[in-house]
């Protein structure tokens, strides 16, 4: 690339990105990119150049915004660029949420049941169907890693463990619960009873809910 090109995109590289809000300072799309006025040969040449990273078909992430693109969070993001219905749940919400200390392995993500009418498919990925109730109730966006991750709300993902205790395990279950008490979530009272029921009702849970509540503040 002659030397007058490479620096009008050195130029305008630093002027997209000195305009790009400091949380999504982190993931960016082909689609992004072009519209910002970048040819496919100049992307090529950012990824050489170590500016971009291609984290998978479509997605890049800026590796000087800080943390690894191979991380949970920023897979998380990476994904709802391609499904952008899609809501963390389960262990991936936990994470988030700072309700466990681990990072899971696999992502969980949630869907609603009636209005996608094929089935996602991505690797270390779990897809769980969601009627439109239990889907909408509880969503919230999580920017601690410095992008938007959609989640839902510690509460709602403590009604989540607890309907799906059964195949999760009644031990993991309880360890959010505790952990719920003891810290609630970004945001939230630790151990605030009232979020905490009414997503249980409607994951229709309340009843094992207030069992345990009983016995864990006895």
């Amino acid at each position: 690339m002659p030397e007058a090109l490479n620096t009008s995109l050195e130029r305008r590289w630093a002027t997209f990105w000195g305009r790009t809000p400091p949380e999504r300072a982190r993931l960016v799309t082909a689609a992004q990119l072009k519209g910002a006025g970048f040819q496919g040969v100049e992307v090529t040449r950012l990824v050489e150049r170590g500016q971009l990273e291609r984290v998978e078909r479509g997605v890049y992430a800026v590796p000087s915004a800080g943390g690894s693109a191979g991380s949970h969070a920023e897979r998380l993001a990476e994904l709802q660029l391609h499904f952008p219905k899609t809501v963390a749940c389960l262990e991936s919400a936990a994470s988030l949420l700072r309700l466990t200390a681990a990072e899971p392995l696999e992502i969980d993500l949630a869907l609603p049941r009636r209005s996608v009418g094929w089935t996602p498919r991505a690797g270390g990925v779990h897809f769980h169907w969601m009627t439109d109730e239990v889907y909408r109730h509880g969503q919230t966006v999580d920017t601690s890693t410095g992008t938007p991750i959609r989640t839902f709300d510690a509460a709602k993902t403590v009604a989540d463990f607890c309907a799906r205790r059964h195949k999760l395990g009644r031990g993991t279950y309880l360890t959010i619960l505790k952990a719920y008490l003891e810290r609630g979530g970004p945001g939230g009272t630790p151990g605030a009873t009232s979020p905490l029921l009414a997503a249980a009702r409607v994951c229709r849970v309340e009843k094992v809910i207030r069992a345990d509540l009983a016995v864990l503040r006895a």
